[in-house]
Parts: structure tokens; C-alpha cells; sequence
């Protein structure tokens, strides 16, 4: 199988504002490490309560918070923080 990542408006500014050596190694694992998989949630963890139905993946102090799409093997990345932050809601 051949999945994509794509990121949500978001992510793409979460992303956008860390300082380059965090955005090389997010970007690298999401290439290295989940693309490659047949089944992205062989790594990670779902999520429960109000996130229920998402994944999350885990790089350094960051959590990259996804939706995994199976329908059009697509990992829909919506938001990337520091772990103290991103599950506030």
C-alpha cells in the first residue's frame, strides 16, 4: 500500500513556526517511519475521550495528532505541539 500524508492548514503553521532541526526531524520521521509502514498504526497510539478516532505519533516533545483516512490511504496530519498543549481542547 502506498499511503500520503497531507497537512492541514494547522499543522502547516504549527510546523512552520518550529526552528528547523525539530521541522527535519518531524518531517523524517513522517517519511522514515510511518509512510513506509503498510499499516501507519503499527506506530503511535489512538487517542480516547474527546480525540477519540485519532492517532497520534510522538517525536521528541511533539505530538503529531492525525486521521488516519483508510479509504484513501491518506494520514491527514491536523495538528502539531508540544504535548502540554496539544491535548487541551
Amino acid at each position: 500500500m502506498v499511503w500520503k500524508i497531507r497537512l492541514e492548514k494547522p499543522a502547516e503553521k504549527a510546523i512552520a513556526k518550529l526552528d528547523y532541526q525539530t521541522q527535519k526531524q518531524i518531517k523524517n520521521y513522517l517519511r522514515n517511519e510511518v509512510l513506509l509502514l503498510d499499516n501507519p498504526r503499527f506506530k503511535g497510539k489512538g487517542l480516547t475521550g474527546k480525540k477519540k478516532g485519532l492517532w497520534r505519533y510522538r517525536v521528541n516533545k511533539y505530538r503529531i495528532i492525525c486521521r488516519i483516512e483508510n479509504d484513501i490511504l491518506t494520514i491527514l496530519v491536523l495538528q502539531i505541539a508540544k504535548r502540554d498543549v496539544v491535548y487541551d481542547d
